[in-house]
């Protein structure tokens, strides 16, 4: 939760700072937008390592891999869009920074998915 708490607030500075147009404010916001996203990107490595076995470790990294590129994709698409749309590259920034509030939310529900899994795990007795 730290982690993505961390990229929602770097984003947030980022976004900010492309509104006032402020460069060093733009580096802290991505400096700290970069911590939290690395650190995520860890956090789910984990997560897939704990939750699946074997030959399904693969297939998941896989798939995380493969919506982090369809994201990519996406935003290339959204960006000139919204840059005309907004008036500005900051309504592209104030865009991924909803998106990454979404995420936020969804990053809270896995979280309380797996502490739940970890207390009915603990629950079994062998």
């Amino acid at each position: 939760m730290l982690f993505s708490a961390c990229s929602l607030v770097g984003l947030f500075i980022f976004a900010v700072s492309a509104s006032l147009k402020d460069l060093t404010m733009a580096y802290i916001g991505r400096a700290i937008y970069g911590i939290g996203a690395e650190c995520q990107n860890v956090w789910f490595a984990t997560i897939i390592s704990i939750w699946f076995h074997h030959g399904e470790v693969a297939f998941a990294t896989a798939a995380l891999s493969a919506f982090g590129k369809g994201g990519s994709l996406i935003s290339s698409f959204i960006s000139p869009l919204t840059f005309r749309e907004w008036g500005g590259i900051q309504g592209g920034f104030w865009l991924s920074f909803l998106i990454n509030c979404l995420a936020f939310v969804a990053a809270i529900v896995i979280n309380q998915y797996d502490e739940e899994k970890d207390e009915m795990k603990n629950k079994i007795k062998y």
